[in-house]
């Protein structure tokens, strides 16, 4: 398996973690696909902030503030709507699949606590 396959592989695990663990309201009106969107944009926000090194696919030591986490996360997907990308998640939607994201990540090694 290549290193984009792994990614792929690893971004479709967590995106089932989180739909498997949302509160059961959210469960009914969340896609996969806004899930995975959101995780593109975490995944975007680590290399432009510098917590993660592409190069060599790695997370630094550095910490990053979640409320610039998330105001990231929303203003993308502002744009995606703007681009004709169906995703229609509240602020507290997002707040809970950062959450879930964020433990997961604990559980598979990605963050430390």
């Amino acid at each position: 398996m290549n290193e984009e396959q792994q990614y792929e592989l690893e971004q479709q695990q967590c995106a089932e973690y989180i739909l498997n663990n949302l509160s059961p309201e959210l469960a009914k009106r969340i896609t996969k696909h806004e899930v995975m969107t959101v995780l593109d944009a975490i995944d975007f926000f680590e290399v432009y902030s510098g917590t993660i090194d592409i190069e060599i696919d790695v997370i630094n030591e550095n910490t990053f503030d979640e409320e610039e986490l998330l105001q990231f996360v929303l203003e993308d997907l502002e744009d995606e709507r703007r681009d004709g990308n169906p995703v229609n998640l509240s602020e507290e939607d997002v707040i809970e699949i950062l959450d879930l994201e964020y433990e997961y990540g604990l559980k598979n090694n990605k963050y430390k606590d």
